[in-house]
């Protein structure tokens, strides 16, 4: 009987921890970081950090964002480096926000 109390209790305790993760990661945003490789009013192309090429939509209410401040569509140019709130990640990829960043130089130094 008391093996049986204690099996139980350590597979409570051991649920509850493994419930921990599951929980905390709902609602998690995903974002896409790499540099612009092409644009233009409805989607963009970014090679990303790791070097995989990903096609984000943008609509209506992505918001193009520059520091923290909105900033018109026509900023968002080839080569800058962007990360983009893509919400929870399924596809197809649809931009929440894009953040700009720096835009890269094409030229060899």
């Amino acid at each position: 009987m008391m093996r049986s109390t204690r099996l139980s209790i350590a597979a409570g305790i051991l649920m509850l921890v493994m419930a921990g993760p599951v929980i905390a990661h709902e609602g998690h945003t995903h974002t896409v970081q790499g540099v612009v490789l092409q644009q233009d009013d409805h989607q963009m192309q970014i090679k990303t950090t790791d070097g995989k090429t990903v096609t984000v939509t943008l609509n209506a209410k992505t918001a193009i964002l520059k520091g923290t401040q909105k900033a018109e569509r026509t900023a968002l140019v080839n080569g800058q480096r962007v990360i983009v709130d893509v919400g929870d990640g399924k596809t197809p990829l649809v931009a929440k926000s894009v953040k700009l960043g720096v835009v890269e130089s094409t030229a060899k130094k």
